[in-house]
């Protein structure tokens, strides 16, 4: 097995002080934010070929979470509505819209990634309840829940969808996975939830432990499994997984900053800072999301400053 090594590549912040790196598709078009910290304002961008552009101009307030192949970025926009509720929405660098909700009494909506066709998974709020959910040509689809109240849909490739499924009570959410419309829930013994799937139906996510940290949750397309490195869960939550089975994985401590970032394949768990080739002025890197080429964004601090960064294997 031969474990990656990266050269790190800031991306352009233009004006603005700080920048934050989220998702890259497969096709290396990255999406993430501006911020300035004095004045609060913050806008959506998108990285293709080395060049960034921010998302349209008339687009209202948004956080973008995913993005699919040819640019295509999601995520939630504040809506000019009397309520100002969160809506899900699509955008390229020319156009934004926000995702249809027919017939339906929507409260509020959110999506979180694109597959490689440009469906687009999420959920939708009816009466304070998450319904997982996802849109396919600008149709929206409700996913079936099984026995649970509700759901949410997290990332979707090759027709099979990932995400949660809320079981009630005091067995709460449960980590689901989707195929041709059926759920099938895990039977974790803590809340749990899945992230990310690949090509293979392999997919990761975490799961609560006993001390309230989450630890990471792995399916290997038949059964689940908590896995384990020198004796111990691995703490974090499994963030992406490539064909080749590598997976990120990301301890968002909410005390600790960068979040402590690794790589994880075949029972070997590699710390991102160990595989990179630090240039000079950078001073902490963590990651954000990895695509099936192993390319990672993630974000970095430079004087004193966050950095959107690319991480290109060498």
């Amino acid at each position: 097995m031969e474990v990656p090594r990266y050269e790190v590549v800031l991306l352009g912040s233009g004006s603005h002080e700080h920048t934050e790196g989220i998702a890259i598709s497969d096709d290396d078009v990255i999406v993430g934010e501006f911020w300035d910290q004095t004045s609060g304002d913050r806008a959506c961008f998108l990285t293709e070929s080395g060049v960034t552009a921010m998302l349209p101009d008339d687009l209202p307030p948004s956080r973008p979470c995913g993005v699919g192949m040819g640019g295509i970025a999601v995520g939630t926009v504040e809506t000019d509505d009397d309520e100002a509720l969160p809506r899900a929405f699509r955008a390229d660098a020319r156009t934004w819209e926000i995702l249809p909700m027919p017939d339906l009494e929507v409260d509020w909506s959110a999506a979180f990634s694109a597959d490689e066709t440009g469906t687009v998974v999420g959920w939708v709020s009816c009466n304070d309840v998450h319904l997982p959910c996802q849109w396919t040509d600008g149709r929206l689809e409700l996913l079936d829940c099984g026995p649970g109240l509700g759901g949410s849909a997290s990332a979707r490739c090759r027709g099979v969808t990932v995400g949660q499924v809320d079981l009630g009570g005091r067995r709460g959410e449960r980590a689901a996975i989707w195929r041709s419309g059926r759920p099938t829930i895990l039977e974790t013994p803590r809340r749990s939830d899945l992230q990310a799937v690949n090509s293979n139906g392999h997919a990761v996510g975490y799961m609560d432990n006993w001390q309230r940290d989450d630890v990471v949750l792995y399916w290997d397309g038949a059964k689940w499994s908590v896995p384990r490195h020198k004796g111990r869960h691995i703490r974090g939550r499994g963030m992406a997984i490539n064909d080749d089975g590598w997976v990120l994985i990301v301890d968002r401590d909410p005390f600790t900053r960068p979040f402590p970032t690794y790589l994880w394949r075949d029972r070997r768990l590699f710390r991102l800072t160990d595989l990179v080739d630090w240039p000079l002025g950078v001073q902490q890197i963590d990651g954000s999301d990895m695509n099936n080429g192993l390319v990672i964004v993630g974000n970095a601090v430079v004087a004193g400053r966050h950095r959107a960064v690319l991480l290109k294997p060498l």
